[in-house]
């Protein structure tokens, strides 16, 4: 009976070594399990490492960013804009006091697509710095604004200023290249940027004018006879105009040398309508009636067509390109990576045969810059 008793307890305590030790070996192989234990330190330094390297990463793709929009020697910028072009002719010297004034009627601008080049900046300091811009622009002007002095109903005067259709046209365009001197408000590329540029452009200049004084229109109304309101018409258009013979409208030209033989007047008619300086506003189908009347004060029985010629010499004719006309730019801009918004204004200003010339051009445009 005892050695029974002695057996079970013995296998007892066999049986709770065993779990024991089986318990114990487990227990000590979670405890040596490095995947369950939790470095703090070690994460929250991997977390800084991450931070770290991510801001690395970021200020390099930054810089190479900013390296890209500097490394260019030229920058096209094709887009589209609203402009709205003004032409000033002002008599100089024995022709001061006579004045005409070429506009757009539609104050808000016209728009138009654009193509200029900007070369790459050279800093002077962090923020001012120099480059170079290339600039065209076309026009069409078919309107004139002069000043009108109105007469109220108590016997009071006013001026104001009033846009109308005179039957005049001018077109052509500047091509200005000047150096700019610009300020970075940020300094950098990217971001504000106010420029000034003064240099040379080329102008080409192409029409009709309506000159206020009236003197162009001397000859349809004191010439005795057809013939020598014929010769003032052409001496008038050389001398009051500015006819270039080598660089201008050829056929212009020619036809303006042969005016005074037979069929001359009515084939250059023919010629002003075909080319659109010529249309049918009041001043122009009164004129053209007056001198196909027989009116007074001589016998100035035209026909139709030449009507037509002698009312387009009698107004400044112009065909002449200008080269060099001193130029002025003033212009604020905001760039992007991809594009640019621009505000400018600026032309040329010059002297030509007694006149002074002045093209201005008010511009808001929006370009997709292209960097080589």
């Amino acid at each position: 009976m005892i050695k029974a008793m002695n057996f079970r307890r013995c296998l007892l305590l066999l049986i709770t070594i065993a779990w024991f030790l089986s318990s114990g070996g487990t227990l000590q192989a979670q405890a040596f399990d490095p995947t369950l234990i939790e470095d703090p330190e070690k994460t929250e330094r991997e977390k800084r490492e991450d931070a770290e390297r991510r801001e690395r990463e970021q200020a390099e793709r930054e810089a190479r960013r900013k390296e890209a929009m500097d490394d260019y020697w030229i920058r096209l910028n094709p887009g589209f804009l609203i402009s709205n072009t003004s032409l000033s002719i002002s008599g100089q010297g024995f022709r001061s006091g006579t004045r005409a004034n070429m506009v757009t009627k539609n104050s808000g601008g016209k728009p138009d697509w654009m193509l200029d080049l900007k070369s790459r900046d050279f800093p002077l300091t962090k923020h001012w710095g120099v480059h170079l811009l290339a600039h065209t622009r076309t026009f069409d002007l078919k309107y004139q604004s002069y000043r009108e002095t109105i007469t109220a109903d108590d016997g009071s005067e006013s001026e104001e200023t009033v846009i109308e259709d005179l039957g005049t046209r001018m077109r052509g365009y500047f091509t200005l290249t000047v150096p700019v001197v610009y300020y970075n408000v940020n300094g950098q590329e990217e971001g504000f940027r106010f420029g000034l540029g003064y240099g040379p452009s080329v102008v080409r200049l192409q029409g009709t004018a309506a000159l206020d004084s009236g003197l162009t229109l001397a000859p349809l109304f004191l010439s005795q006879d057809r013939d020598t309101m014929v010769r003032d018409l052409q001496l008038n258009t050389l001398v009051q105009g500015s006819i270039d013979f080598t660089q201008g409208d050829p056929v212009y030209g020619s036809l303006l040398l042969g005016l005074r033989e037979p069929g001359g007047l009515e084939r250059m008619g023919v010629y002003l309508m075909a080319r659109g300086d010529i249309k049918t506003d009041i001043t122009t189908l009164f004129l053209i009636h007056y001198l196909t009347s027989g009116q007074a004060p001589g016998d100035l029985l035209l026909t139709p067509l030449e009507a037509v010629g002698a009312v387009g010499l009698a107004n400044l004719n112009l065909d002449f390109r200008e080269d060099f006309a001193p130029s002025y730019f003033i212009h604020g801009e905001y760039i992007w990576e991809h594009a640019v918004i621009r505000l400018a204004l600026g032309g040329p200003m010059f002297n030509r045969d007694g006149f002074r010339y002045s093209l201005t051009g008010v511009i808001l445009s929006f370009s997709v810059p292209v960097r080589f």
